[in-house]
């Protein structure tokens, strides 16, 4: 027998092994891209509750469960979540959460920028109190590096004069101006893109000067911060435990809003009590402005549901343009119907 048949047999074999365990690596590597390995990160439970707790000036504790996911879309899973209160608003918590979970773009996070697929949460509580003094415990004291944006504003548009609305009219967005994207991808890489939020179960109690409490829950929220896009939202829920309500937003891109290169725009629909409110609008450092809308089809319900007594006048409705200068505010194109009578002024 030659060598060259004795070796030919062991080679074969040798190639078929090699072959055989590259397509098993393969496969698994495309599992776990695909599918995704849970890693228990409890162990650094205490370093990224204190990593957090610095970078928000607040204590934050991290109480339950803490995982990575390893895939194509790397995500963290994190259960019961808490931020203190600043010290001198008592001891109860200013946020619990019981599940967040957030994914990002593994592809852009291999070139060093940060994109939240998705954030969702469930089961928040939040606790806002405002002094009379005028502090609250919502500011957060970040650190002192953090780089201040600044603003510069060109002139607004004219906006065209408001009907009054009531239920029964159809709502058409304005167009949004959508601001000069230049910049935006370097802004992403500190501002937010997060392409979608999932909020469910958020439940906020309010406490002002007077101290007594008020309620607004959020039974769902569905959103998108997309750096390079527009700002969009719809949300439903309850106030004071027993009114609905119905929000819609639309607006700029989220970077443009903390940058120079435009006045932001904004649309809002909100729809409670049969009743519904519009604003759209352009939001500035110099210059604002605010068209409004509101209507109901009988005011003297809309009245006793608010515990407010008004005119038994049927459908109501009015509308204006507000404008916001230094120094100056000024209120136009008002309109208004109330009952068969209609007001402008």
């Amino acid at each position: 027998m030659s060598s060259k048949s004795r070796f030919a047999k062991p080679a074969r074999l040798f190639l078929k092994i090699a072959l055989a365990g590259l397509t098993t690596l393969l496969t698994l590597l495309v599992l776990v891209a695909i599918v995704g390995v849970r890693i228990d990160a409890a162990p650094y439970r205490t370093s990224i509750g204190r990593l957090l707790s610095e970078q928000l000036g607040r204590a934050v504790y991290l109480d339950g469960a803490l995982q990575l996911e390893l895939s194509m879309r790397p995500a963290m899973l994190i259960r019961k979540v808490r931020i203190a209160q600043p010290k001198e608003f008592g001891q109860a918590d200013f946020l619990a959460i019981g599940e967040l979970r957030v994914s990002l773009d593994l592809a852009l996070l291999l070139k060093n920028k940060l994109r939240a697929e998705e954030i969702a949460g469930s089961d928040v509580r939040v606790l806002l109190q405002q002094r009379a003094d005028g502090r609250n415990n919502w500011t957060f004291a970040l650190p002192a590096n953090a780089p201040a944006p600044a603003k510069s504003v060109k002139p607004l548009k004219p906006n065209t004069p408001l009907t009054p609305l009531t239920p029964n009219t159809p709502l058409t967005p304005n167009t949004l101006d959508q601001p000069d994207s230049e910049g935006l991808p370097e802004l992403a890489a500190n501002g937010l893109d997060i392409r979608k939020i999932i909020l469910r179960k958020l439940n906020v109690e309010y406490r002002g000067v007077n101290g007594k409490p008020q309620y607004f829950a959020l039974d769902q929220l569905d959103a998108t911060v997309p750096a390079d896009g527009p700002m969009r939202a719809k949300a439903s829920g309850r106030i004071d435990q027993t009114l609905r309500y119905q929000l819609a937003f639309d607006g700029g891109p989220f970077a443009a809003l903390i940058t120079d290169n435009t006045d932001w725009p904004f649309n809002i629909k909100l729809e409670f009590l049969d009743s519904i409110f519009t604003a759209s609008g352009k939001l500035g450092d110099v210059n604002s402005s605010l068209r409004f809308g509101f209507g109901t089809p009988d005011l003297a319900k809309f009245g006793r549901l608010l515990e407010i007594d008004l005119p038994d006048a049927g459908a109501a409705g009015i509308g204006g343009l507000l404008r916001v200068a230094p120094g100056k505010i000024t209120l136009t194109e008002l309109s208004g119907v109330l009952g068969k009578t209609s007001l402008t002024g």
